[in-house]
């Protein structure tokens, strides 16, 4: 591959992570949803019915290239900055706004409300009230205005992964395929943060993994199912290439005993070395007790401390097999959200075991129980209707809260960018509130100094690419950019606050013509270059000769010649 084609194919990866699975406006549209319907976490029997009908209609979205940073995909027990809801179904709408509270006050977070976008004032407000009747701190909730299909955002919502430290999302394709309102949540959310996103190309439903801080994951083998296309090895190769994790997979419950076969239905790890899976006390020799079993086992074999939580697959009349379980649960900085379930009365001493569970598990932690059974019936719990974002890892800024931090994208190493053509110069980043601003500079000595500017103060919003989450400038080098082989890019960020974070490229090479005068590679000649080559060329004036710079005859010697070369070129430019 040629150095002057990386940049292109950089840029079409990028652009095509931002092809979401769509309709086209002639295609079959999907069975509606009426605004706080409340969807279960499976498909309907008439959404089924749809995409038996249409089984052509729903398109899968290609794999993007992945990040190329460092990744570190962070456990839900690490600092979060703030939980994501989709505030959707009425019937759940309390158990939010229950969550909301917890969140925003003992766990010290963010809440970000995805809400039907039509809404007037009147309604946001009315929202604002409930939740501050609830005990919420508002100053805390952002109101986002998306409409989505269903509650369920675990299973469709933005993953967050470090890539450096730059938070970007890994996003895949929905598994309930006919809500596509809600498989193009992530999309809006990397548009509306200004976070990077890229697409691993796989079908998937987000409850239906787990990992810690040290790179691994968990998920059942329902994710192989859906993608019949991929090898197990490729499906792996994925979650390593998006998320930075060696994955295990594991044995799907039965659809008769859950629906969703997801692991966050049995299995929570809530620390490096700490998982909870749960424990079937009235049906030890179920198949999916001894799934559970056989997975306690191997991880604490791993070196993983495992707690166990009971649950129960319990018939109801109305909603058929119900699976009650106390692993659903949600972690934010200090508090733990677990469920409290008082529909089944054979249920409710459970509680009290899950909670001491939960509390042995995690002594420092604030436990809170929420009454979960409006969800439970739907065939999820509090995990299910929540993703997280985690802490910015910016530094503390010298202006109050966190320095923005940033990735440059383009150039890469090795590349060769020449004057006068247009260029993409592309960069990923981040900040706790928000980036306002960039510098962009080049330097032409390695680093050391940057003195060509591309951007001075260029808004965020004048660079930021929407389709993919990235931000760019698109120009020339300026016309007379002198050749050097040691070029390099920075991208300096700025937020409200006046903070500063920068990123460097790797060192590129910048193919203008060859100007021996501009010596200390500021792209200008002036006195400056003069005194660096004295300094250089007699070690009187400066530490040490530089035989490769001063030797401008290449005669083995360096002598009055070479200064007398050089003068000759200094005296009348490089023009």
């Amino acid at each position: 591959m040629s150095q002057s084609s990386i940049p292109v194919l950089v840029a079409a990866a990028v652009a095509a992570c931002c092809v979401s699975p769509a309709l086209l406006a002639s295609d079959p549209q999907p069975p509606s949803v009426g605004e706080g319907e409340s969807l279960p976490k499976h498909m309907t029997q008439a959404e089924r019915d749809w995409l038996d009908a249409n089984p052509f209609v729903v398109r899968m979205t290609p794999p993007s290239l992945p990040p190329t940073g460092p990744l570190v995909c962070p456990g839900e027990y690490e600092p979060a900055s703030g939980i994501i809801f989709s505030y959707q179904g009425s019937s759940v709408q309390s158990i939010v706004r229950q969550m909301v509270r917890h969140v925003t006050t003992t766990g010290n977070a963010k809440a970000y409300i995805n809400h039907t976008a039509s809404w007037s004032a009147s309604q946001k407000q009315n929202l604002l009230n409930q939740l501050a009747a609830e005990g919420a701190n508002i100053s805390r909730v952002e109101l986002v205005p998306y409409t989505t299909n269903a509650v369920w955002i675990r299973d469709y919502g933005p993953r967050y992964v470090f890539e450096g430290d730059v938070r970007v999302i890994a996003d895949h394709d929905y598994n309930v395929t006919p809500r596509t309102l809600d498989n193009a949540q992530p999309a809006n959310f990397s548009q509306y943060k200004r976070h990077a996103r890229y697409h691993s190309g796989l079908l998937h439903g987000g409850g239906n993994y787990h990992l810690d801080s040290t790179g691994r994951g968990h998920a059942t083998r329902l994710i192989t199912n859906e993608n019949p296309a991929l090898t197990e090895a490729t499906v792996k190769q994925r979650f390593q290439n998006y998320w930075g994790v060696e994955t295990t997979l594991y044995t799907p419950f039965r659809t008769s005993i859950d629906g969703t076969q997801h692991i966050d239905m049995w299995m929570q790890v809530i620390d490096d070395d700490k998982v909870v899976i749960s424990q079937w006390p009235n049906n030890p020799t179920l198949q999916e007790a001894l799934i559970c079993d056989a997975a306690a086992a191997s991880l604490a074999a791993a070196g993983y401390q495992v707690f166990r939580t009971p649950a129960f697959s319990i018939f109801d009349s109305i909603w058929g097999n119900v699976h009650y379980t106390y692993t659903n649960v949600v972690m934010c900085n200090d508090v733990v959200m677990i469920p409290y379930f008082d529909r089944v009365a054979s249920l409710v001493p459970q509680n009290a075991v899950a909670l001491a569970a939960w509390q042995a598990a995690l002594p420092d932690k604030t436990i809170v129980q929420i009454d979960s059974d409006a969800l439970v019936i739907l065939s999820g719990v509090m995990h299910c209707i929540v993703m997280h974002m985690p802490v910015h890892r910016g530094a503390p800024g010298p202006n109050g809260g966190l320095s923005p931090t940033a990735l440059v994208r383009t150039p890469v190493a090795g590349q060769v960018v020449t004057p006068g053509v247009s260029t993409v110069f592309r960069w990923i980043a981040d900040d706790d509130v928000a980036v306002t601003s960039f510098d962009v500079r080049v330097s032409g000595d390695g680093g050391q100094t940057f003195p060509l500017s591309l951007a001075t103060g260029a808004t965020a919003a004048a660079t930021f690419d929407s389709s993919n989450g990235s931000f760019r400038v698109t120009m020339p080098l300026p016309a007379g950019t002198y050749f050097t082989d040691t070029a390099v890019m920075r991208v300096v960020a700025r937020d409200a606050d006046g903070n500063e974070g920068h990123a460097d490229s790797g060192v590129f090479t910048i193919n203008g013509p060859v100007c021996i005068a501009d010596y200390d590679r500021s792209f200008s000649v002036d006195l400056t270059d003069l005194l660096a080559f004295l300094s250089e060329w007699s070690p009187l004036l400066g530490s040490q000769v530089d035989e490769a710079k001063c030797d401008l005859n290449n005669d083995g010697v360096i002598d009055l010649v070479d200064l007398l070369d050089f003068l000759s070129v200094w005296l009348v430019g490089c023009n």
